[in-house]
């Protein structure tokens, strides 16, 4: 902790005088999320919400309208590494599981530095129907997937998500990052674990797999209505709203 107290001041201070600067050169500052304006007044002491507002980033893809049939299927969408996405976790937790599970796989989309690095890690590991993919259009993974699997350590509002709820894909990821909250309401339309808490997200997988089909009706409305809030109208309508007040 105290080691995090020193990394956080000398990271404020190495960057006050630059984000100062825009906050007096801008008309407005947009967050991602609103959880982050804790987070900027660290810098920007005298930052109002007036001034500082949150929009989301928007989904780009249609808004989902077929009824394809959900295979029991586990994903994970993007960047190989293990610095930020903690790939390696998933590996752990998925071992505790696939045994228990032999008619689910998991399917990992993305390219990154350490993609080559975790094929031989599951190797060893001996899993089963774990499949690297490399570098896909995921649209076809998430029409089929049922869970969505995050391990990040931080992220600032990932796309993954409101992508996959487009989707129907029930997300369970740890709550590592502000905006996590933000996107999932717990039990709700995903499931937020402690970070980095293993046995617990191991424990909340297997529920949520022994006891998707029975609940899928009630996810999906509730998947379907959060990822209204990242459409793409939703949030271009807000741009255009935020510049028309600012010009008048």
């Amino acid at each position: 902790n105290i080691f995090k107290k020193i990394l956080l001041t000398l990271y404020v201070f190495k960057y006050k005088k630059k984000y100062n600067r825009l906050y007096d050169l801008s008309d407005r500052i947009i967050l991602l999320s609103d959880t982050y304006f804790s987070q900027f007044k660290l810098f920007v002491n005298n930052a109002t919400k007036e001034k500082v507002l949150s929009i989301y980033n928007p989904c780009s893809f249609n808004k989902n309208t077929s009824n394809i049939k959900k295979e029991n299927e586990l994903l994970f969408v993007g960047r190989i590494n293990i610095t930020q996405k903690r790939v390696d976790i998933l590996l752990k937790i998925w071992k505790e599981l696939f045994e228990k599970f032999p008619d689910w796989k998991l399917n990992i989309v993305g390219n990154g530095p350490d993609l080559d690095y975790l094929k031989k890690r599951a190797n060893k590991m001996n899993l089963e129907r774990v499949f690297f993919v490399g570098h896909q259009d995921p649209k076809p993974y998430y029409k089929r997937a049922k869970i969505l699997c995050m391990t990040s350590s931080y992220e600032g509002l990932p796309l993954v998500i409101s992508e996959a709820q487009n989707y129907n894909v029930f997300p369970i990821l740890f709550d590592s990052f502000l905006s996590a909250s933000d996107i999932i309401k717990n039990n709700i339309n995903g499931i937020l674990i402690k970070p980095f808490d293993i046995n617990s997200y191991v424990v909340n997988l297997q529920n949520l797999i022994e006891n998707y089909d029975k609940n899928s009706d009630s996810y999906n409305l509730e998947l379907q209505n959060n990822a209204n809030r990242f459409s793409i109208y939703t949030i271009g309508n807000q741009w255009l709203n935020l510049f028309k007040k600012i010009i008048h």
